[in-house]
C-alpha cells in the first residue's frame, strides 16, 4: 500500500511511502525516478525538498539526501512533546508542529532546514489540536481542528487572521483536516463527518 508523502517544491516529483518505510519520487507521467529507504514507523510525516527529505517522527526531525545520507538531526527534549506536520517555506524554514499530549497547548516550532536548529517558536495557546499546515503567498496555513478553523501566520510568527467556513460545529464534523496551499492561492480542507462523508471542501482566500 502506498499513501502520498508531498511533493518536491517545483512540482515535478511526487513522493509516495510505501508501508515499508521506502520512499518513491515519481515524475510528471507517473514514471519512478528513484527511490528512499527511510527508518522508522508508520507515525512519521515527511517534507520534501529540491534534493533532501525531512521526516518527523515522535521528538526526532531527520534531514536526508536523495540518497539516504542523513545530513542532520533534531531531538527535541521536552517530555510529552511530540513533532510532526512539517512545511517548508521558499526561504528555507522549516515549520513543525509541536504537539503537545493533551493538544491544548500546542505550538509551531521555526528550524532552519538544512541544519535542523530551532530557531523560535509561537503560536502557543492559540492551537488546540493543530494539524496539517501549508505555505503559500508568503504566509503559513495550520488547521486548527478543534477551534474549527485556519490560522494564518507570517513566516515571523504573528497571526494575521483565522479563515472559518462551513465546517463549523456542530454539524456532524468530527474533524478537520487541511490538506494544501496551491500557488493560486487556494486552500484545500478535507471534512471527516459523521455521516455522510462529504466531499473535500474547497475554500479560495481572498
Amino acid at each position: 500500500a502506498f499513501r502520498l508523502a508531498g511533493a518536491t517544491p517545483d512540482g515535478e516529483r511526487l513522493a509516495l511511502e510505501r508501508s515499508d518505510s521506502m520512499l518513491h519520487f515519481l515524475d510528471r507521467q507517473m514514471e519512478s525516478k528513484a527511490s528512499l529507504q527511510v527508518p522508522g514507523g508508520p507515525a512519521k510525516t515527511f517534507v520534501i525538498g529540491p534534493d533532501f527529505v525531512i521526516a518527523a517522527e515522535e521528538q526526532e526531525l531527520r534531514r536526508y539526501s536523495l540518497s539516504g545520507d542523513v545530513l542532520a538531526t533534531y531531538e527535541h527534549q521536552e517530555e510529552g512533546f511530540g513533532l510532526d506536520s512539517p512545511a517548508l517555506s521558499p526561504c528555507g524554514l522549516l515549520f513543525c508542529v509541536g504537539a503537545t499530549t493533551a493538544r491544548t497547548q500546542d505550538e509551531i516550532l521555526v528550524f532552519d532546514s538544512r541544519s535542523l536548529q530551532l530557531q523560535r517558536r509561537f503560536g502557543r495557546g492559540l492551537l488546540h489540536d493543530a494539524q496539517r499546515m501549508a505555505v503559500g503567498g508568503g504566509s503559513l496555513y495550520v488547521c486548527d481542528v478543534k477551534h474549527d478553523c485556519i490560522r494564518v501566520f507570517s513566516f515571523a510568527g504573528e497571526l494575521l487572521r483565522s479563515i472559518r467556513g462551513e465546517w463549523r460545529r456542530p454539524l456532524g464534523i468530527r474533524s478537520l483536516r487541511f490538506l494544501a496551499a496551491t500557488p493560486g492561492q487556494h486552500i484545500q480542507v478535507s471534512l471527516m463527518m459523521t455521516d455522510p462523508a462529504p466531499p473535500p471542501y474547497l475554500h479560495e482566500l481572498r
